[in-house]
C-alpha cells in the first residue's frame, strides 16, 4: 500500500485506515495514538529506524566476497575447511591450471610461418612406455598416409624436441611414415590385447574400409618400447564386398576389451560390423540389401543403420555397447542378443559422439548444439528426457567434430564449430589418450597440441590456456 499523504494537524492511523485530529495531551484519551506526545514520539522512532536501515545497507554494500575464494585451489580448499560444499572443485582446479605444453607438427615447416591446412582429422596418443618415458603418436592429415612420431618431454612435462645433431633420433622431430595406405582415415584406435592398430577409411568404394597392423613392441630391449615406422605387414579388409554396396562409408571403429568376443566394432552408413577375436568379419546388424540406396537421411528402422560413434559400456558387461548416428537415436546394444531386443531413445539431433560415462549414464552430442547425458535407469523410450543438458555447447551442423573426456578428473572436452574447445564439468567421462599425466590432446591444423595441468616454463602459473 502506498504511504498516505500527510495533512497538517492530522494523524493517519493505518490500523483504522482513517485520519485523526492531533489533540493536546490534556484533552486526548489516555493512550490515544493521535495525542501530540504519541505522534511526536513515532516521528522520532521512524526517523531513527530509517537512519538505521540506511546504515545497514551501507555496511552490507561494503561486505564483499574475498577474491581469494574465487580461486579454485586456495579458495576451494578454504571453503571446504569452513564446511562449504564445493562439488566441482577438482574439475575447476584442473581447468584453471591448464597450460600449453607444446605440440607435435605433422608437417615440416619451411619457414617461420605456420602452414595453413585443415585440422588434423585423426590421431592416437600412447604413454605406456615407462621405460624411456617417451610418448608415441600416430596421425594423418587426411590423405592416404599414416605418420608416427615419438614424444619427448622435459622436466616440466612439456613436449621438447632436441635440436642437437648428435641427439638420438627418437628425441628429435622425426616423422616416420607407416607403410600402410588408408585413404581419408576416419578413425585411429588401438586394441591392446592383440597389439593391433585399427584404421578405418571414409572413402566410398575403398578396398580397405578396415585395416590393421601390429607395431613392434620391445619391452625387454634398450630404447623405446614402440617401434615407430617399422611395421612391415598389415591386413586390409574390404567391407564393400561384405556389404555389397559401392557407396559404403566407414565412419568409426571402437576397440573392445580383452573380455569381449570381438576385437572391435565398426560403424558405417550401412550398420555395425564386428571383427571377432578369431579374425572373422560379419555384420552385427542385418546385412543391407545390395539394391537398397544408402541415403544421407535414412528412414528410422528397428536397428542401427547410419552409425557415427560407438562406445562400450563403462563398468558394465564387455559385450554391451552404445551407438549413435543418423537419425538421432541413441542405441543400447548387446552382442549376445538379437537386434530386435536392443533399446533406443531419441536425441534432438544426429549423434556425432556417444560416450559411456558410467555404468548407468551415457553422453551424446551432435549438431543443433545438442549435448546431453542420459540415465539408462530412467527407461528406454522415445520420450526419455536427459538428466543433464549442456546449453552452452555450440555445434550447429557438424558431425565430424572432436570430443573426449577424462574420467579421473571429471571433465568433458568438446570442440565447438567456431574452432574453440570447451571444457564441461560432469561426474563421469570417456578416457582421453593419456601420456604419463592426464592431458588434453587437440588437433589444430597439422599439429597435435598438448594441453595439460601444470606450470609454465619458468615455473609460474600465469600462462593460462
Amino acid at each position: 500500500m502506498s504511504r498516505q499523504s500527510e495533512i497538517p494537524g492530522y494523524y493517519f492511523d493505518p490500523e483504522r485506515n482513517r485520519y485523526f485530529k492531533i489533540e493536546r495531551n490534556q484533552t486526548a484519551p489516555a493512550g490515544a495514538s493521535w495525542s501530540a506526545t504519541a505522534v511526536k514520539r513515532r516521528k522520532v522512532e521512524d526517523k531513527e529506524a530509517t537512519k538505521a536501515k540506511k546504515q545497514l545497507e551501507l555496511i552490507k554494500s561494503r561486505i564483499q566476497r574475498a577474491k581469494l575464494l574465487a580461486e579454485p585451489s586456495t579458495g576451494g580448499f578454504l571453503q571446504r575447511e569452513l564446511g562449504a560444499s564445493v562439488p566441482d572443485l577438482t574439475e575447476a582446479i584442473w581447468a584453471k591450471g591448464l597450460r600449453d605444453k607444446g605440440e607435435i607438427p605433422f608437417v615440416y615447416a619451411n619457414g617461420p610461418e605456420r602452414p595453413k591446412v585443415p585440422n588434423i582429422p585423426g590421431f592416437y596418443v600412447d604413454g605406456s612406455d615407462h621405460k624411456t618415458g617417451l610418448g608415441a603418436v600416430y596421425g594423418t592429415l587426411g590423405d592416404r598416409d599414416l605418420y608416427s612420431c615419438y614424444i619427448p618431454t622435459d622436466a616440466n612435462d612439456r613436449v621438447r624436441f632436441a635440436t642437437d645433431e648428435a641427439a638420438p633420433e627418437q628425441l628429435t622431430h622425426t616423422l616416420r611414415r607407416e607403410l600402410i595406405p588408408v585413404p581419408y582415415m576416419s578413425s585411429i584406435k588401438y586394441h591392446a590385447p592383440s597389439n593391433s592398430m585399427l584404421l578405418t577409411s571414409r572413402e566410398p568404394r575403398a578396398a580397405n574400409g578396415l585395416s590393421f597392423f601390429s607395431p613392434p613392441l620391445r619391452r625387454d630391449e634398450e630404447g623405446p618400447v614402440w617401434g615407430l615406422g617399422e611395421s612391415q605387414h598389415y591386413i586390409m579388409v574390404s567391407l564393400n564386398s561384405l556389404s555389397g554396396h559401392d557407396n559404403m562409408v566407414v565412419n568409426t571403429c571402437e576397440a573392445a576389451s580383452d573380455a569381449s568376443s570381438v576385437t572391435c566394432l565398426v560403424g558405417a552408413n550401412t550398420g555395425i560390423i564386428r571383427l571377432r577375436t578369431n579374425g572373422s568379419v560379419s555384420y552385427l546388424t542385418p546385412k543391407p540389401d545390395p539394391e537398397e540406396v544408402v541415403h544421407h537421411n535414412p528412414e528410422p528402422k528397428d536397428y542401427p543403420t547410419d552409425i557415427f560413434s560407438i562406445d562400450f559400456q563403462r563398468g558394465g558387461h564387455p559385450e554391451v555397447f552404445f551407438a549413435g548416428g543418423r537419425p538421432g537415436r541413441l542405441w543400447m546394444c548387446d552382442i549376445r542378443t538379437p537386434v530386435q531386443e536392443w533399446d533406443w531413445m531419441r536425441h534432438p539431433s544426429s549423434i556425432a559422439h556417444v560416450r559411456s560415462v558410467s555404468e548407468h549414464r551415457v553422453l551424446a552430442l551432435g549438431p543443433r548444439s545438442a549435448m546431453a547425458v542420459y540415465d539408462i535407469r530412467a527407461g528406454w523410450k522415445e520420450s526419455a528426457e536427459p538428466c543433464v543438458r549442456f546449453p552452452e555447447y555450440r555445434n550447429r551442423e557438424h558431425v565430424y567434430i572432436g570430443a573426449a573426456a577424462e574420467p579421473e578428473i571429471g571433465v568433458v572436452a568438446a570442440a565447438h564449430d567456431d574452432g574453440k574447445v570447451a571444457i564441461y564439468s560432469c561426474m563421469m567421462f570417456q578416457t582421453m589418450p593419456l601420456e604419463t599425466h592426464p592431458s588434453l590432446w587437440v588437433g589444430v591444423g597439422p599439429y597435435v597440441k598438448k594441453i595439460s595441468f601444470g606450470t609454465s616454463d619458468d615455473g609460474t602459473e600465469d600462462e593460462t590456456w
